[in-house]
């Protein structure tokens, strides 16, 4: 495709009309408004088409970004990304797919008394209630009353957590466990053990158990850990294993506008679920990428005269 199509295509591209658009500060405003309807759109699409199995996992996504916009955050954790805006995402803990993605809009708006993170865990959480799915979260999200909540929904689940969160044990603000020793406390079905690691680490279950079990690390070294650390281990990395599937093919498209940065990585994971749901079904994979260039394509055509400022 010759530059300058490709520039006309990247400038009148867009998803929605901005006449519609509410402004900022009025009730009933979306943050997300440029990109709702491919948003609503995808989320649509990948629950209709994919079964996810057990273990599910809730985590953050960065989108490169670092220009001037109010939903741009800074994550000094996040190895690929740390600037720009921020996906919420249920994946499925063994292949990555994503099944849901919210745009964090910040923390206006109503909340319950639980926190953000619990309303964010129990929003994503909310289609998959009395299945017996096994959801995996990290320190962020994760509390007893979340716990608590998800098992009388007939949902299990397994995370990390900070020890200061209300309703835990307060003998675990003063311990210091050794490398490789335990200390667990049991509240009926919920587990809670902290672990001596490199640092001292605090698991919450609904799922798992504290016993000894011998494991392989990355490195190849035989070690013996307990259940609910090689759990989380091998099943917490849903979201992040997505992220290294698209990163490759990042074309490191250059803008100012934030949207267009976000469409990019929608249309990456589209292509990635679709090679996913191929190689499950045991079909050629190749045509995928074409496929999804003709779509795009078309549609850019039967919508080109079409003009929104």
């Amino acid at each position: 495709m010759p530059r300058n199509r490709f520039q006309n295509i990247l400038r009148f591209l867009h998803c929605n009309n901005n006449e519609e658009e509410i402004p900022r500060g009025q009730e009933g405003h979306d943050h997300a408004h440029k990109i709702r309807p491919v948003l609503d759109l995808l989320n649509n699409t990948f629950k209709d088409n994919y079964e996810l199995a057990r273990d599910i996992t809730v985590d953050e996504s960065m989108v490169g970004f670092k220009g001037r916009h109010h939903l741009v955050q800074y994550m000094p954790g996040k190895k690929s990304h740390r600037w720009g805006p921020k996906w919420h995402v249920l994946a499925e803990g063994d292949t990555g797919y994503v099944n849901t993605l919210s745009l964090y809009c910040g923390k206006g708006g109503a909340r319950s008394q639980h926190g953000s993170g619990f309303d964010l865990v129990t929003d994503l959480v909310n289609p998959f209630y009395n299945k017996w799915h096994h959801v995996l979260v990290d320190n962020a999200f994760c509390s007893p009353h979340l716990c608590h909540y998800l098992l009388e929904r007939n949902t299990y689940i397994t995370g990390t957590v900070r020890v200061h969160r209300k309703g835990m044990p307060s003998s675990f603000k003063r311990i210091r466990v050794p490398k490789g020793g335990r200390e667990v406390r049991q509240q009926g079905q919920l587990m809670a053990m902290k672990y001596g690691d490199r640092k001292q680490v605090t698991f919450l279950s609904t799922f798992s158990d504290p016993r000894i079990i011998p494991t392989t690390n990355a490195r190849g070294v035989r070690r013996e850990v307990p259940t609910v650390v090689n759990l989380y281990n091998k099943k917490m990395g849903g979201v992040d294993l997505g992220d290294q599937h698209i990163q490759s093919y990042d074309p490191d498209v250059r803008s100012l506008k934030m949207w267009k940065k976000l469409l990019i990585n929608m249309i990456l994971r589209v292509q990635k679920e679709n090679y996913a749901e191929c190689a499950k079904r045991k079909q050629d994979q190749t045509a995928l990428p074409a496929v999804l260039l003709y779509a795009l394509v078309t549609c850019f055509r039967r919508f080109h005269s079409i003009r929104y400022f």
